[in-house]
């Protein structure tokens, strides 16, 4: 089985919050110029977002009004990561936390219907009181990455295992291949040998009994 992995370099966007509401707009400006990424805009007190255009370009999801954005946006994540990100937003909206940055990953919906691997990285805006009244988000898709590390992940424990003195093989290619789909919901794969002149199934965890009997007659 073979995989091709693309990977694009992300460069770290460190900003530290001053209290001059000037290099708020100054530095916001430059966020918006970030054409691989995607920029929103939440006012906590109208609960009002905003989503840049770049949206549609990168994930295929095209804002609405800023009364509406958040409904959408909410409606894409992953209903596995959907509570975890609504409770860091409720901790900078309580003011839990008096962080200025937080970075959190989660699962985003495309418009096709596949889900991509987004960091999202938070700005809170805080008044002279310390009470967070704006987040602004950076938000990157780095599903190639997240692809690459757990594949290298999976393939390292897979050698591990077969460098043992007792390794079967149609358990460590079985392990393997739930592993891999485990990644990719939609994909169902299957691993075949020659043995006596004859193909047969060695590994097929996914597919129908049926399926594989008839491939292999």
């Amino acid at each position: 089985m073979y995989f091709q992995i693309t990977l694009k370099d992300i460069n770290q966007l460190n900003i530290d919050i001053s209290s001059t509401s000037s290099k708020y707009v100054e530095r916001y400006g430059l966020l918006m110029q970030a054409s691989s990424e995607c920029t929103c805009d939440f006012n906590i007190g109208t609960r009002e977002l905003y989503m840049s255009e770049s949206f549609k370009t990168v994930f295929g999801i095209e804002p609405v009004s800023v009364e509406e954005n958040l409904k959408l946006y909410k409606a894409h994540i992953h209903p596995e990561d959907a509570k975890r990100v609504d409770d860091v937003y409720q901790e900078v909206i309580q003011n839990i936390t008096n962080d200025v940055n937080i970075n959190i990953e989660y699962r985003l919906r495309r418009s096709d219907g596949e889900y991509a691997y987004v960091q999202d990285k938070l700005i809170i805006l805080r008044d002279s009181e310390g009470n967070s009244y704006r987040i602004l988000n950076v938000i990157k898709d780095i599903s190639s990455e997240y692809f690459y590390k757990v594949i290298e992940a999976i393939e390292r424990e897979i050698m591990e295992i077969s460098m043992s003195e007792n390794y079967n093989l149609k358990d460590i290619v079985t392990k393997y291949i739930t592993k891999i789909e485990s990644l990719f919901p939609n994909m169902k794969a299957s691993v075949l040998r020659i043995k006596n002149n004859r193909i047969e199934n060695l590994a097929s965890p996914s597919l129908p009994i049926e399926y594989i009997s008839n491939r292999c007659h």
